[in-house]
């Protein structure tokens, strides 16, 4: 298949490589809007206390389960795991999804006391099945990820155009934020 998106949208540091590789137009790079991961838990539950790093590690330790993706929310939560010491306690009680998707279904398909961990954009997408945000990580533990847009062609068309100007109009970050994005 030859076919080429008219814009990507992905993660600053990915869009670096895209502009140095010329697969988008630099002088388009716009910022779309920062990501913070976030505590998710089954609607109905109580929810942990998050305040602290010391609230988020002992809610990990109380948890019957604590689940997180394996894409780039996942791999901090596994760093932050092993930062906050309870690696070893937490091991045979941690489970890893192959996507956000899979893993908001888990935690709302639970029967226990699960605890999970994604982007809170995912978290809200996901809040019609049976979850719902905790909140954000507390700030000493807090991991953000910024998103940048770009256009991938020269000629790239009005409507192309349009629609990454749009995504600097107030209309859509008053949208972006509604979803989690800041």
């Amino acid at each position: 298949m030859d076919e080429k998106p008219d814009i990507v949208v992905a993660l600053k540091a990915l869009m670096v490589r895209f502009r140095n590789r010329k697969l988008v137009d630099a002088d388009t790079c716009i910022p779309v809007g920062d990501v913070e991961v976030g505590v998710v838990v089954r609607s109905g539950v109580k929810k942990p206390n998050i305040d602290s790093p010391a609230d988020v590690r002992e809610a990990m330790l109380k948890a019957d389960s604590v689940l997180y993706n394996e894409a780039t929310s996942g791999i901090y939560i596994q760093k932050m795991i092993k930062e906050l010491g309870i690696e070893n306690q937490v091991k045979n009680k941690t489970e890893r999804y192959p996507s956000a998707a899979a893993l908001m279904e888990s935690v709302g398909a639970g029967q226990g006391n699960e605890i999970g961990f994604g982007q809170i954009p995912a978290i809200r997408r996901f809040s019609g099945h049976g979850v719902v945000v905790v909140g954000p990580l507390p700030q000493e533990l807090s991991n953000t990820t910024t998103y940048v847009a770009a256009i991938t062609s020269l000629q790239a068309s009005d409507d192309v155009k349009g629609f990454l100007e749009f995504l600097e109009m107030p209309t859509a970050q008053r949208i972006l934020n509604a979803a989690g994005i800041v």
